[in-house]
């Protein structure tokens, strides 16, 4: 029988919202002309991709 949870949709859920944060900030910053928001929606982006890299099942 399967676990009610598994690993995989954790770390799914998490990129997918680290994501869609980044995208938001990146967005948000260039509408405002706020550069250190844009920066740290770039660095959100970038973990979100280094957590799928290191995950990838």
């Amino acid at each position: 029988m399967l676990p009610a949870w598994h690993p995989d949709r954790g770390i799914r859920r998490t990129t997918l919202t680290l994501a869609c944060a980044a995208a938001l900030l990146i967005t948000t910053g260039a509408v405002i002309d706020a550069p250190w928001t844009v920066g740290i929606g770039v660095w959100a982006m970038i973990v979100a991709i280094a957590i799928e890299l290191i995950y990838r099942p």
